[in-house]
């Protein structure tokens, strides 16, 4: 469990050279409890299409907040070398959006929204075979 700087996180994805890169989080507002909702940010056009299939994604598993798809110039999605971008899933200064957050059912719907997205993005069609199994 070590903290890796901006610096180091886009250093290690752009030498392994991935596909995509989707940096997760939760989101805060220190002066609002009652704002709730999914983000999705993204720097270059390249990555913009992954953050539309990520954000809609979430939000057909997700019954949570539209916060909308927003382009910024956070360190990790401007400097990574591939399509990226930043998924705010929630926010943890919200009462629900936290019971989403540390929910392992929920988590377990987060994390198939996220693949569906990346498989749509990368233009991957899902096994059959696994989808039955699960």
């Amino acid at each position: 469990d070590n903290f890796l700087s901006l610096a180091e996180r886009v250093e290690i994805t752009n030498s392994i050279k991935p596909d995509v890169f989707i940096s997760i989080h939760g989101n805060a507002l220190v002066s609002s409890r009652v704002i709730r909702g999914v983000e999705t940010y993204y720097w270059t056009s390249q990555s913009h299409k992954l953050a539309y299939y990520i954000h809609r994604s979430i939000l057909s598993h997700i019954n949570i907040p539209d916060h909308y798809i927003r382009k910024a110039q956070f360190y990790v999605i401007r400097h990574a070398s591939c399509p990226a971008v930043l998924a705010e899933l929630g926010f943890l200064s919200n009462h629900d959006d936290r019971k989403f957050l540390t929910n392992s059912t929920t988590q377990d719907e987060y994390a198939k929204a996220l693949t569906e997205a990346i498989l749509k993005f990368l233009d991957i069609e899902p096994d059959k075979k696994q989808k039955t199994e699960n």
